[in-house]
C-alpha cells in the first residue's frame, strides 16, 4: 500500500475525519500513483512517528477519510552515518540505502579526495532535493520517521554537530574488529557515528582531523568495499548486532 509522508497530519484532520491532502501529496497519489477515489493509503507524520490508513473520498479538491493514527515503526537505535561526499548519484544511493537500514542521520562531508563539491549558492537545494529522497526512502520501507540530512560539510564541522557519539571510522587500512567495537558501544547505549571516505578513501590530512576528536578506527575484514558499498554493509550488520545488544540489556536488567 503505498506511504506518504504529511507533518503533522493529526492536527489537520477535520471534526468528520477528512484531511485536505496537501498539494505535493496529491500530485503523487493522483497522477504518479494514478489513485481513485476508493483506493486506500497509509499517511506518516515524520515528526512524531504517528501513522494512520486512509481512503482517497474526493478527487477535487483531493481529499481523504483518515483513520486512527497508531505509533509506527522507528529506528530502534542511534547510528548516524558521516559520509565523505561521493560522485554523481551514489549519494542519493547512499542515503537511500541508509534510510531503509535505519540510520538516524546521514551527514554528507566534503572530504580531502570528494572529487565532487557542491557550490555554496547550490547547497540548500541539494539539501532540500536529500531530504526528500530521505522521505521517500522512508515511505517505501516502512519507517515512520525520516533521518536527519545534514551537510555538506567539512569533516571538522561534521563531527562538532555529532560529539555526544562514539566516532568509528571504517578504515580500508585495518583497525579494530568493527563487530566488536559496535557492540560495546551499543551496550552503553551511546550513539555511534560511522565515518565513511569517499572514493579514494581517507587521506592524512582526514585522519589528522579524525584522530583530534577521538575516533576509533574499524575494519569491516579483508575486502575493501567502494564507497557507495560500505554505509549499506556497516548497517546491516549493526542491524543484527543491536538487536543482540538490546536482548542483553533486557537480560541484564533482570
Amino acid at each position: 500500500m503505498p506511504r506518504v509522508a504529511i507533518p503533522g497530519f493529526a492536527a489537520l484532520v477535520d471534526a468528520d475525519h477528512v484531511l485536505s491532502l496537501p498539494s505535493s501529496v496529491a500530485h503523487k497519489l493522483l497522477h504518479v500513483l494514478r489513485m481513485q477515489v476508493g483506493q486506500g493509503f497509509v499517511m506518516f507524520d515524520p515528526q512524531t512517528s504517528m501513522q494512520a490508513s486512509a481512503t482517497l473520498c474526493a478527487l477535487s479538491p483531493p481529499a481523504a477519510n483518515v483513520g486512527a493514527a497508531t505509533e509506527g515503526v522507528r529506528a530502534r537505535i542511534d547510528i548516524r552515518i558521516i559520509q565523505g561526499l561521493a560522485k554523481g548519484d551514489k549519494n542519493e544511493c547512499i542515503l537511500q540505502d541508509a534510510t531503509e537500514l535505519g540510520a538516524s542521520c546521514v551527514h554528507f562531508a566534503e572530504m580531502h579526495r570528494s572529487v565532487a563539491r557542491v557550490p555554496k549558492d547550490k547547497r540548500n537545494a541539494r539539501l532540500a532535493r536529500w531530504n526528500a529522497i530521505a522521505e521517500s526512502a522512508a515511505g517505501q520501507c516502512g519507517r515512520s520517521d525520516v533521518p536527519r540530512v545534514l551537510g555538506p560539510s567539512t569533516l571538522a564541522d561534521a563531527l562538532a554537530e555529532h560529539q555526544d557519539a562514539r566516532v568509528l571510522v571504517l578504515y580500508e587500512r585495518g583497525g579494530r574488529p568493527w563487530g566488536d567495537v559496535l557492540r560495546e558501544t551499543f551496550l552503553t547505549a551511546m550513539p555511534v557515528v560511522l565515518v565513511v571516505g569517499p572514493e579514494g578513501g581517507l587521506a592524512e590530512e582526514d585522519l589528522a582531523v579524525l584522530e583530534r576528536a577521538g575516533c576509533t578506527y574499524c575494519t569491516l575484514g579483508p575486502y575493501v568495499l567502494r564507497t557507495e558499498t560500505v554505509a549499506a554493509a556497516a548497517l546491516g550488520g549493526a542491524l543484527l548486532l543491536a538487536e543482540d545488544s538490546l536482548i542483553r540489556r533486557r537480560v541484564d536488567a533482570g
